[in-house]
């Protein structure tokens, strides 16, 4: 509406959610209800907050560290690379974008990281991938 709120029951809400996040329909409806003040309706403000902070599911994000991490530490910038592609790939973030396209998104994710990555790291680098790549898919641009 023209204040910004929207019903926590609407169905288009619930479908941008549930379509451009890593939350499915019954995580969609709870973190609305988390998001809204009055149980009834959320503000712009809190949808945004939704997709920001839902891009990947963690925990899938933990399994793929854990898998390819050769101490459960750290893990090789080569190997971060190849894993992200691959994760939010599978998660459904991203098309197959080109090598240059992924070449620029780890460029700018990377840009402050150390040579190994720990899993905190790890973690924002997935979001922000997932994030950059859901946001390119949706615009329907090219980098």
């Amino acid at each position: 509406d023209t204040d910004g709120l929207a019903e926590v029951t609407s169905a288009p809400l619930q479908y941008l959610i549930v379509r451009h996040t890593a939350l499915n329909e019954e995580e969609s409806h709870a973190s609305l209800m988390k998001a809204s003040a009055n149980g009834k309706e959320v503000e712009f403000r809190s949808f945004l907050e939704l997709l920001q902070n839902h891009p990947i599911r963690d925990q899938d994000a933990i399994e793929q560290f854990l898998n390819y991490s050769s101490d459960g530490v750290t893990v090789t910038v080569a190997e971060c690379c190849a894993q992200l592609r691959s994760l939010v790939m599978k998660a459904g973030a991203a098309e197959a974008f080109s090598s240059s396209t992924w070449a620029k998104i780890f460029e700018s994710i990377l840009a402050e990281g150390g040579m190994e990555p720990s899993l905190p790291q790890w973690l924002r680098y997935c979001r922000i991938t997932a994030r950059i790549a859901r946001l390119v898919k949706l615009a329907d641009c090219h980098l």
